[in-house]
């Protein structure tokens, strides 16, 4: 399985270094056969990287399952004409866009993973849907979620 993690900003903050931590384990283990970080702007980050990393400009060429962290990014992934399923993983935008959530929530092409309890029951209770399933702060179990 390719997978590829879109997010908006790659510089080194909590969620990136799990994300990362996530991403390095797969690769090493052998639980995907490629894995990359698309994102739309980038920071400084000393991170060790088993993974590639491109401009949210090359997701064009991505096929696989995408994960989308932010209504914005996971909006984008849909306008990209290609071959992959997305899968929003709600839990890590700061401000809730509640339209763009509902709008998401409405769209067979994409699937809602949460990132804890509570933000399924906030994503429920903003929604009126129930999220695919739960995964703990970018933990491995995301690819069980996503297949």
């Amino acid at each position: 399985m390719n997978l590829g993690v879109y997010i908006p900003h790659f510089t080194k903050n909590e969620a990136v270094i799990d994300m990362s931590k996530m991403l390095n384990a797969a690769v090493k283990e052998d639980k995907v056969s490629d894995a990359c970080v698309f994102y739309d702007s980038i920071g400084p980050n000393h991170l060790q990287m088993e993974y590639a990393l491109f401009n949210s400009a090359d997701l064009w060429n991505f096929t696989g399952n995408l994960v989308t962290t932010t209504v914005e990014t996971t909006s984008k992934a849909l306008n990209v004409g290609n071959k992959f399923s997305i899968f929003f993983y709600y839990g890590f935008e700061g401000d809730k866009d509640v339209l763009g959530l509902i709008t998401i929530s409405n769209n067979p092409n994409v699937e809602v993973i949460c990132r804890s309890e509570e933000d399924k029951q906030e994503f429920f209770r903003l929604t009126g849907k129930e999220p695919k399933r739960v995964v703990d702060n970018f933990n491995i179990d995301i690819l069980e979620a996503i297949q």
